[in-house]
């Protein structure tokens, strides 16, 4: 009846934590201080148990299998609904495409099920083995905290490459600059507008009326939604200054297309008054002055390199150079 994503574990009043081979979606209940069961929602035969048998309010039970969600914590009967996001780190994904993690806990039980793979689950499974966990409280703490190790991890790496990106643009290597810089504000957007509801359902936690946690597990939360809050503005930050290199790497192409525009501006200044000159000279007409004449060649050529130099310099005069 279990799949590879789905397990369970029992956990006693000293933290002793152990994995059971009995299947995450069956009826038996151990003997423990709290039961964790983990369900990999694309296994069938679990998410049957999960509508049928299992004794979760219906509303609860179509919230846990909604595929869209938003981080948040509701007050169902005598149990709670927590649902929160962890940072997508399978391979090939954006970061930005958070992965749901839904809960339902209740003072001796915690179900969890998410549909998409989430390393923050084998990072719980290490904290039980170190007993840090003794109960409902604890193990949302402990998850809540594993969740901001992951986030403050990607924002690292995202921070990373953005003074990388920063370095690039000073020394004004630009090449793929622009899509570069563009990925880096698109995966900043994406998880700030997850990681805020996150903040809101940790604070909704710490202070609502849920009786599984002690007032060291509210402190914990309080701390959990600061560290989040602390996030955001990180995320803030990194997008702002995304916004900014965008800005100097525009302002950049158009310094370049000012020189260059520039320097035709000085051709085209210095090349008009020759052009009209050999144009007039070269017309086939009768009447051209020395046209008969050896020297006349070299004195048109000479007018012409005087004149050139001539414009040259009142350019310069005028501050074309600068």
């Amino acid at each position: 009846m279990t799949s590879e994503g789905s397990f369970a574990y029992t956990i006693l009043s000293d933290g002793t934590a152990t994995r059971i081979d009995t299947p995450p979606g069956s009826d038996e209940a151990p003997t423990c201080a709290l039961l964790w069961r983990h369900i990999d929602g694309n296994d069938t035969a679990c998410r049957e148990w999960l509508e049928k048998r299992s004794g979760i309010p219906e509303a609860a039970v179509w919230s846990l299998l909604e595929l869209e969600t938003r981080p948040r914590a509701v007050k169902i009967g005598e149990g709670a609904l927590v649902i929160l996001r962890g940072v997508n780190e399978n391979p090939d994904a954006d970061p930005d495409d958070l992965v749901s993690i839904r809960l339902w806990v209740t003072a001796g039980q915690v179900l969890s099920i998410n549909f998409r793979p989430l390393l923050a689950i084998a990072d719980m499974e290490h904290v039980l083995r170190d007993r840090a966990v003794r109960d409902a409280g604890d193990f949302i703490v402990e998850l809540a905290d594993v969740l901001i190790r992951r986030i403050d991890h990607t924002l690292d790496d995202l921070s990373e490459s953005l003074d990388l990106l920063e370095e690039d643009v000073i020394d004004e290597r630009r090449s793929h600059l622009r899509p570069r810089i563009g990925k880096v504000r698109r995966t900043a957007i994406g998880l700030r507008r997850f990681i805020s509801p996150q903040r809101d359902a940790l604070t909704q936690l710490a202070s609502g009326p849920f009786g599984f946690f002690d007032e060291s597990d509210r402190i914990n939360l309080s701390a959990a939604a600061n560290s989040v809050t602390r996030i955001i503005e990180e995320i803030d930050a990194v997008r702002d200054q995304a916004a900014v290199l965008s800005d100097q790497l525009s302002d950049l192409r158009q310094e370049a297309v000012g020189n260059r525009t520039l320097v035709l501006s000085i051709v085209s200044a210095v090349f008009l008054p020759l052009t009209f000159i050999t144009g007039l000279i070269g017309m086939n007409v009768t009447g051209i002055p020395y046209a008969d004449e050896a020297w006349a060649f070299y004195a048109i050529v000479g007018l012409n390199l005087a004149l050139g130099l001539g414009v040259l310099a009142w350019l310069r005069v005028k501050g074309w150079f600068r």
